[in-house]
């Protein structure tokens, strides 16, 4: 019985022709869908353009680059793309690697920070005890 259940298995899946099944919906272009998502929020606007889903603003309000990070060594100056990394994958130093903002344009090039934002939140004021 278990023999003629994974046969049955292999040829349903085999047998994928309808315009109807779920296969062939995930194959087809998007250029063919005529589903969108609206949303007025821009981390939102981005998750949706790196997952290739079309996206709708309501009063045009659309985000124009894709924000994605990644890690730089700043000891051997490396790139990785792997968020979770603590190590550098090439020197082997920990701590030097620094999350670096890298936009990708319309036309598709990739741009990357030369150097991180510095920012001054938290050392304006000081703690009061």
């Amino acid at each position: 019985m278990e023999i003629s259940s994974k046969n049955n298995e292999i040829v349903d899946v085999s047998y994928v022709d309808d315009e109807c099944s779920e296969q062939s919906w995930m194959l087809r272009s998007l250029s063919e869908s005529t589903v969108a998502c609206i949303t007025g929020d821009y981390a939102m606007q981005n998750v949706i353009l790196q997952m290739g889903l079309r996206l709708l603003a309501p009063g045009g309000m659309q985000i124009r680059q894709l924000h994605r990070w990644i890690l730089k060594c700043h000891a051997c100056y490396t790139i990785t793309a792997e968020i979770g990394r603590i190590f550098c994958p090439k020197c082997g130093n920990g701590g030097t690697l620094r999350k670096v903002a890298v936009t990708v344009g319309e036309n598709g090039i990739v741009l990357a920070s030369r150097r991180p934002r510095i920012t001054l939140r938290g050392t304006k004021v000081s703690i009061s005890l």
